[in-house]
């Protein structure tokens, strides 16, 4: 388990942005001054939760508008979304418009569909080409080689920004591997949605979403995040 999570300010402000966003709350600056670890935040956060507490299971529900999503946009029967099935046997590579028409029957934003391994791959293989050609340009010119490197950094940035920008109409493939991973994310991402629409949650999901957000945010895994994990910045000991 992690002891501690060291973070930058501006990775800190972004964290508390995402807990506030998630959970749909407020946090004053006043009330993160003396909070040391991952559990004194969630308590803050339970306490500003606006829903009792209940033993529901607010996956089940993610799960079940997810499901009502899918076979709404795609018509598909209820019986063949179950959390194991992968999307892309239900849906296939689906267009940026059926996608946007599944965020609409599931009332909240989704995840954006992601641009097939070869394009990638290809602007890597543009970006490298790119980084060649300029570094070996300005060698020719007698340019010194650190700022030779500089401008080659700079070529494979820009070359890779604008192909990355162009080949937005290339994205068919969709961000997660199950329908139950997408019902997850569909929690992680929207937990006031569905806690408003259930009208109750249970201190086993915030803890779960709370921590998966932590996790996130600080670039560790979800199962190393525990309560007792403190709050550092870097340099602290």
């Amino acid at each position: 388990m992690i002891n501690s999570l060291h973070a930058e300010d501006l990775d800190t402000a972004d964290f508390e942005h995402a807990v506030q966003r998630t959970f749909g709350i407020t946090i004053e600056n006043t009330e993160l001054e003396h909070l040391t670890t991952v559990g004194d935040l969630y308590a803050v956060v339970l306490r500003k939760l606006r829903w009792p507490r209940t033993p529901v299971c607010l996956t089940a529900a993610a799960f079940y508008r997810v499901r009502r999503a899918f076979v709404e946009t795609f018509g598909l029967r209820r019986d063949q979304v179950h959390p194991s099935g992968r999307v892309c046997d239900l849906v296939g590579q689906p267009t940026r418009s059926a996608w946007m028409r599944y965020g609409q029957a599931l009332g909240t934003g989704v995840p954006d569909l992601r641009r097939p391994r070869w394009v990638h791959a290809t602007l890597l293989l543009a970006g490298v080409a790119s980084f060649a050609v300029v570094v070996g340009r300005l060698s020719m010119l007698d340019v010194g080689p650190a700022l030779a490197m500089l401008a080659g950094g700079l070529a494979v940035a820009v070359v890779y920004a604008v192909g990355y920008r162009l080949t937005k109409r290339l994205a068919h493939c969709v961000p997660v591997e199950t329908a139950g991973e997408m019902a997850q994310s569909h929690l992680q991402c929207h937990f006031a949605h569905v806690a408003d629409a259930v009208g109750a949650v249970s201190e086993k999901a915030v803890w779960d979403v709370y921590a998966a957000i932590v996790a996130r945010e600080f670039g560790t895994r979800r199962e190393e995040i525990t309560p007792e994990t403190r709050f550092c910045s870097k340099g602290a000991s």
